[in-house]
């Protein structure tokens, strides 16, 4: 793996990537962060090249910046178009990356770009958007997309009642209410924002997206 990390390294550092061990990131636009590494896959007994897209405007766990902890949720090798992916060498991977994975990265430069490069990579991947991914809500309450954002909220708090789901239909005002009253103090964070949303209270929602970037700007650094 030594020269396919070598390669790996001589063609994102000339785009901005820094490298911590074997994990390069960059940032990007306005609070666009990009990271790319190879990781071993034991089910295929192989090393896919994976990256990950986070906008800084989340609620991001300190250990998910760091090379350890990142969430490399794509796979590179399903941007190339080709259905048979999963079988191709690390170096036909990093062939990818070099003709389609940089310049697709390169063309994420606002929140909304994030967030549609984000579902088109699990449209790719699996044939759907993932709407249960709170690293979705921030771009969407950014580009003021608040029907998309009210969605991954009230997928998520779906997903949280288990077998005893009231409702598998887009979810009413009632609906949060319902919520509210069957678990009380539950995802009380999902619920405040889904009221901000209600309520328009545009100044809080960007005070506290402004806030998260802060704290994650603190900890890129201290990293």
């Amino acid at each position: 793996m030594d020269l396919t990390k070598r390669r790996l390294a001589e063609l994102v550092k000339p785009h901005g990537f820094i490298a911590k061990r074997d994990f390069y990131y960059r940032e990007k636009g306005d609070g666009i962060f990009q990271f790319v590494k190879f990781e071993y896959e034991p089910w295929m007994s192989t090393h896919m090249l994976r990256f990950g897209l986070y906008s800084l405007y989340s609620e991001i766990d300190p250990h998910w910046l760091t090379p350890g902890g990142c969430i490399s949720r794509y796979s590179v090798a399903a941007l190339s178009n080709d259905i048979k992916y999963v079988e191709r060498s690390t170096n036909a991977q990093l062939d990818t990356l070099s003709e389609h994975g940089i310049p697709w990265l390169d063309a994420i430069h606002t929140q909304r770009d994030l967030v549609d490069a984000m579902c088109e990579i699990e449209i790719r991947e699996d044939g759907r958007i993932m709407w249960i991914d709170s690293l979705k809500l921030a771009p969407f309450l950014i580009d003021g997309d608040y029907l998309s954002a009210n969605r991954v909220i009230s997928t998520i708090l779906q997903q949280h009642t288990g077998p005893d789901a009231w409702t598998t239909l887009p979810w009413k005002e009632s609906d949060y209410g319902i919520y509210k009253t069957r678990y009380p103090g539950k995802d009380a964070n999902l619920i405040q924002i889904h009221e901000w949303i209600r309520n328009s209270e545009h100044s809080i929602i960007s005070s506290y997206l402004q806030q998260n970037y802060l704290n994650n700007k603190k900890i890129l650094n201290i990293h």
